[in-house]
């Protein structure tokens, strides 16, 4: 995903995208990590089995 704001932080990019992919809703935020002179977070679903 494309960063809709370089001035939003992790957790508003987050709800910025939730909208469009529910399962970010429940998701974690790993990072930072650096990847080609770039600071990345990835979003890591939290859904787990019931019971």
């Amino acid at each position: 995903m494309t960063d809709p704001n370089n001035n939003f932080s992790p957790e508003a990019v987050l709800n910025f995208y939730s909208g469009t992919y529910p399962i970010l809703t429940t998701a974690k935020i790993n990072g930072p990590e650096i990847k080609r002179d770039e600071i990345q977070y990835s979003f890591v679903s939290t859904i787990g089995t019931k019971g």
